[in-house]
């Protein structure tokens, strides 16, 4: 595309290893280190002792740089995550994928399907390796900008001070999961120790000893309620296993 610069995401098995390989390092040197220690050859502990700490500050070092690198994680593919308006589906330009033969493949955007909150990988075995997104270079201060004003929407309206996973409902079909929750009375509504938030009726919140069957009955009971009263069967964005 036109104007545009490519920017790769990937989580690739070599980072693994190369994390396996300094971990090992570090642990072997450490190992050494107590040995030398042990064996009262305390000329060498020092030198052990520092070299483990290097390779510590390494690891740290390669760990962080890999972490950022990928830090798009897959399930936001997986599922095309959105908000605001956009949708990740808009801005990728293919995606590696592996299916259940161990074949991989890329496929375009095109090819993907993508739709609100889902992409062809719902329907099939394959699991996304990595993505590539084709982005439109802007000046920093115009980005920093947008992601000052999205953040203080957040801030405003939903209940970051509680632990949640993000929206639970999916918008239904001409009208929205929050409202149809509010309208139904649920606001605050409580199973154990996870709740449907009052600040923002379409995020489920954890209390702070929810467990897992707490938010799924949580989940289940609302969406049925909303169903009698409205007609409207609500589905979970939350991906439960």
């Amino acid at each position: 595309m036109p104007n545009q610069s490519t920017v790769e995401s990937k989580a690739t098995t070599q980072n693994g290893v190369k994390r396996l390989i300094f971990c090992a390092l570090a642990i072997l040197l450490q190992l050494l280190f107590w040995i030398l220690l042990f064996m009262r050859l305390s000329r060498y502990t020092q030198v052990i002792e520092y070299a483990t700490r290097i390779f510590g500050l390494i690891l740290v070092l390669v760990i962080y740089s890999q972490n950022k690198t990928a830090s798009l994680k897959m399930p936001c593919v997986y599922m095309n995550a959105g908000a605001y308006g956009g949708e990740l589906g808009q801005i990728v330009d293919q995606v590696e994928i592996m299916d259940d033969s161990g074949n991989i493949h890329c496929l375009s955007r095109e090819e993907m399907h993508f739709s609100y909150r889902h992409s062809r990988m719902e329907e099939e075995s394959a699991i996304v390796l990595s993505a590539t997104f084709a982005l439109t270079p802007k000046p920093e201060a115009e980005i920093r900008a947008v992601m000052k004003e999205l953040m203080g929407k957040r801030t405003a309206s939903q209940p970051l001070d509680l632990p949640s996973a993000g929206s639970a409902f999916k918008r239904p079909v001409g009208g929205y999961a929050a409202a149809l929750i509010d309208e139904a009375g649920l606001r605050g509504y409580r199973v154990g120790g996870a709740a449907i938030s009052e600040k923002h009726t379409g995020f489920a919140v954890n209390l702070g000893d929810a467990t897992a069957r707490d938010v799924r009955n949580l989940l289940e009971q609302v969406s049925n309620i909303v169903y009698e009263r409205s007609g409207v069967r609500l589905e979970p964005e939350v991906r439960i296993w």
